[in-house]
């Protein structure tokens, strides 16, 4: 099952009586933050939850199976997550 914005604000505002503006604002702030310290290549760690980070691929030179066609796939910079070992004991327990 996904789920999205809404979903988190409505499952927030039944275990805590804010309004729906005020949760929003809060979520849409940390998210913010989260890609403004990303953009400025730091790192973003949460203290038993995680570790948001940037790994940058290489250039390579990509084959065309087909054909036989060459194709170069120039470098990209790709947000990873590394869940910390808290979080992940708490998950494999359920």
């Amino acid at each position: 099952m996904n789920y999205n914005k809404n979903d988190i604000i409505n499952y927030i505002k039944k275990k805590i009586k804010i309004s729906k503006l005020k949760i929003n604002v809060i979520i849409t702030t940390f998210l913010k933050k989260i890609i403004f310290y990303i953009k400025k290549k730091k790192n973003i760690k949460i203290k038993n939850f995680g570790k948001f980070y940037i790994k940058k691929n290489k250039k390579k030179i990509w084959i065309n199976p087909k054909n036989k066609e060459k194709k170069i796939i120039l470098s990209r910079k790709i947000l990873r997550f590394k869940i910390s070992k808290t979080f992940k004991k708490k998950l494999n327990n359920l």
